[in-house]
């Protein structure tokens, strides 16, 4: 009896996404293990394209529980998931240390022996993650929508003697956030706490300021001792 109300208090807490659990479950068996997968902790909407590599792993961190993450669903009236489709490639490590929400038209991908480390993290929707070293997102993490990440230059630059001049290099994010819309995060920065990154911002070095205001190309200060609210 005790099952049966497990069963169905979860298909009425999910009811919205209950068309995309089969395929979820399979990504989940594949990427946590079974034991974990009966959970259903990662939905992935059938609209998803997933690229799993033999070293693609999710460890997950913080207590486990039905769709502790979320990918490729609509959280907005501006995209639309038949058309707005996003790709999911973990050939490294995934570490969730809080609840995630990753909206359509999304492109992440985490490279081999790469590792992404997220905590609370929102996502609006056509963000371009690229991950080669190593990126943490503190707790708390609002980012809107068209936005890059890379902690690499995708391509190298070499000296006249043959050695490469442009190594990967880890982005740290602190916690409390929010990244506005168009804007790039570069290879090398760390960003501190309490942050508001304005739209269009450019972030190629590492901000030690906390409680501000930054935008530009590249950000400068524009206010301090501010914050703001919290997670959506």
């Amino acid at each position: 009896m005790q099952k049966i109300r497990s069963l169905i208090s979860f298909l009425i807490v999910n009811r919205k996404v209950l068309f995309h659990i089969p395929r979820s479950l399979y990504y989940n068996i594949r990427l946590v293990g079974v034991s974990a997968a009966l959970r259903c902790p990662i939905f992935i909407h059938n609209n998803v394209k997933v690229n799993l590599g033999k070293g693609g792993a999710i460890s997950i961190k913080t207590n486990l529980r039905s769709g502790l993450v979320k990918i490729g669903f609509n959280t907005t009236n501006f995209y639309n998931t038949s058309f707005d489709k996003s790709i999911l490639t973990i050939l490294g490590e995934w570490v969730i240390n809080g609840p995630v929400n990753i909206g359509p038209k999304s492109r992440i991908s985490i490279g081999e022996n790469a590792k992404l480390e997220t905590s609370t993290l929102w996502i609006t929707g056509d963000i371009l993650l690229i991950v080669r070293k190593h990126i943490c997102i503190g707790d708390n993490a609002v980012f809107s929508w068209n936005i890059t990440m890379m902690d690499h230059d995708a391509h190298g630059i070499f000296d006249d003697q043959g050695n490469r001049t442009n190594i990967e290099k880890d982005i740290i994010i602190g916690n409390n956030v929010w990244i506005g819309c168009n804007s790039t995060i570069l290879k090398g920065v760390e960003i501190s706490h309490d942050i508001v990154i304005g739209a269009n911002s450019v972030v190629a070095k590492k901000i030690e300021a906390s409680n501000v205001v930054l935008a530009g190309n590249p950000v400068e200060i524009k206010k301090k001792n501010i914050t703001w609210g919290g997670f959506y």
